[in-house]
């Protein structure tokens, strides 16, 4: 299944809602790749896979404190995604969002 697109997605983080925008993009081989930007900042993602309609990657941010790795995993139904991010410290974030048409 295609992930290639645009998603306007709803983020909650410790119970605080966040728009964002995350683009992503898949190969013939189901590689996945993107960024994911909310409040202003993008991560790239890295060593993402797809397969059937489910999906996952890893992304990291500099932050204060140092490195922060990320974990993406969701799922894809037609033109909408949702799923959850866990970062290697902090609180996890739940999206949902759709394709931008």
């Amino acid at each position: 299944m295609s992930l290639n697109g645009d998603y306007k997605v709803n983020m909650v983080t410790g119970g605080r809602k966040y728009e964002a925008v995350y683009t992503l993009s898949t190969d013939d081989e189901g590689n996945l790749t993107g960024t994911l930007g909310a409040m202003g900042a993008k991560v790239v993602l890295e060593r993402g896979s797809v397969n059937g309609n489910v999906f996952e990657g890893d992304a990291s941010t500099k932050a204060p404190m140092g490195k922060i790795k990320m974990k993406l995993s969701g799922t894809i139904d037609g033109d909408n995604i949702k799923g959850e991010i866990k970062p290697s410290i902090g609180a996890k974030s739940t999206f949902e969002g759709s394709k931008v048409l």
